[in-house]
């Protein structure tokens, strides 16, 4: 959860400041500006959670896993196996309704 703060965190003044003027009446460069870079910014984060969230580094050997888990069907547990150990290693997370 502290990642996706981090994430956001440069983009939260953009967004007050386009807030601010946009409130204000004022469409100009700035205001199309900011919100252009944190609409840039939200769409680089979520790409950033898509490529998190499909790749797993094993802490026995530090392997990168990369998976991604096609074929799941929706509650079906999002793990990682591990060919150099032999370990399945678990998430906690589940295989959303939208995969």
């Amino acid at each position: 959860m502290l990642a996706n703060l981090l994430s956001v965190a440069p983009f939260v003044p953009v967004l007050i400041v386009a807030w601010d003027r946009a409130s204000r009446g004022i469409w100009g460069e700035v205001t199309w500006g900011c919100l252009a870079l944190f609409g840039a910014g939200a769409v680089a984060g979520l790409i950033w959670q898509r490529r998190r969230y499909s790749r797993y580094r094993c802490p026995d050997c530090g392997k990168l896993i990369v998976d991604s888990h096609k074929g799941a069907r929706p509650g079906d547990p999002t793990n990682f196996h591990c060919d150099v150990c032999d370990v399945e290693w678990v998430t906690g997370l589940r295989a959303a309704d939208d995969v």
